[in-house]
């Protein structure tokens, strides 16, 4: 299913001509990400190469993430060009949301990324404001030290380090 940034409720999506939106929850999602992921760790000195199996193997098994409601996916043109995935996760009392995501170097710096990281972002405070789970709140995400696009997305939207990741 696409759906334009209006029907997602994407705040300020980008000007990007032939920019949709739409939910995950397609067979060929894992593929897609596979695909995005090992294109953007490349472009980031990363050396990891992801697999469709392995990605249906790691959510697969997490009872946390559900693809209809967790992961966005933006294409141009109808073609795949960045992810962005958003769970709540319980780690001890805390409850996580935790958001992550990945865009093509050729699209990065138009404002793609972070549409897709503030419509997880939403989303995620609007869920934990009625989950009845006790316990603190708080927003996370994820970057190595070589993910300098990612980084700068976090920098922007006042995110602080907390622990540090090294290649």
């Amino acid at each position: 299913m696409t759906m334009t940034a209006d029907a997602l409720h994407v705040p300020d999506p980008p000007a990007v001509p032939g920019l949709t939106f739409r939910t995950g929850g397609d067979p060929s999602d894992y593929a897609v990400l596979a695909r995005l992921l090992t294109v953007t760790h490349a472009a980031d000195g990363i050396d990891e190469v992801v697999t469709p199996e392995g990605l249906a193997v790691e959510y697969g098994e997490d009872d946390d993430f559900d693809a209809a409601r967790d992961l966005l996916v933006a294409a141009v043109d109808g073609d795949p060009v960045a992810f962005g995935v958003g769970v709540r996760v319980r780690r001890g009392r805390l409850l996580a949301l935790e958001t992550r995501g990945a865009v093509l170097p050729e699209w990065r710096h138009r404002g793609i990324g972070t549409a897709l990281h503030r419509a997880l972002r939403a989303r995620l405070i609007r869920e934990a404001a009625s989950d009845p789970r006790d316990g603190p709140r708080e927003l996370r995400s994820y970057a190595m030290d070589t993910e300098a696009s990612d980084r700068a997305l976090y920098d922007q939207e006042g995110y602080v380090p907390i622990r540090f990741g090294f290649e």
